[in-house]
């Protein structure tokens, strides 16, 4: 009787109390926007899915070369696809090269910091085009930049689904990351859990 006690005293030690809280429903409207921005960011991965998968089917493994080829025929939709991705590409070097310019022109001009200190010289980082034979065909692809620059004008820039969302959640979806809740769990783009 008395380890039977001890026992119970020893489980009071590590008990907790769970409490619930009841939240009134959201209004029609808040529920409406919800859903609707759920539904576009659902609408952006699969944009995000479908414009990446055609780039990839689009190259076979060559393992001889240790590179991705291009397949000799291509549908329509995976031409399209490495037609924007390069038109990005392009867009992006361009811009980069632009900053790598003045940066260069800057570092030129004062190579050193108000303490006399050595400041880093800028360096350009150029996206390499999806050509015949691509080396790292997923890093070129995947690329969170080159992504971004992509959806923004898929299908259309005028019927884009990347505009239709808040850039936060826009940027998160089409990365495959849903937002995190306190807890941990996934939020909608509300930030109601899901």
């Amino acid at each position: 009787m008395a380890k039977a006690k001890a026992d119970n005293q020893k489980d009071d030690a590590f008990a907790y109390q769970q409490r619930a809280l009841g939240l009134p429903r959201p209004r029609a409207s808040l529920n409406d926007v919800c859903q609707a921005l759920t539904l576009q960011s659902k609408n952006l991965r699969n944009t995000t899915h479908f414009a990446v998968n055609n780039v990839l089917t689009a190259y076979e493994w060559d393992a001889a070369a240790k590179a991705s080829r291009l397949k000799t025929e291509l549908h329509a939709n995976q031409t399209n696809a490495i037609r924007r991705f390069n038109t990005a590409i392009d867009k992006i070097n361009e811009k980069r090269e632009e900053k790598y310019r003045e940066d260069k022109a800057e570092f030129d001009a004062k190579p050193s910091d108000e303490n006399g200190e050595p400041k880093k010289e800028p360096k350009l980082k150029r996206l390499s085009r999806l050509e015949a034979t691509v080396t790292k065909l997923d890093y070129a692809v995947l690329d969170l930049t080159l992504l971004d620059n992509v959806l923004r004008e898929w299908p259309e820039k005028s019927k884009a689904v990347y505009g239709r969302l808040p850039a936060k959640a826009a940027q998160q979806a089409s990365r495959g990351n849903p937002p995190r809740g306190p807890s941990g769990g996934t939020v909608t783009p509300c930030g109601i859990p899901g």
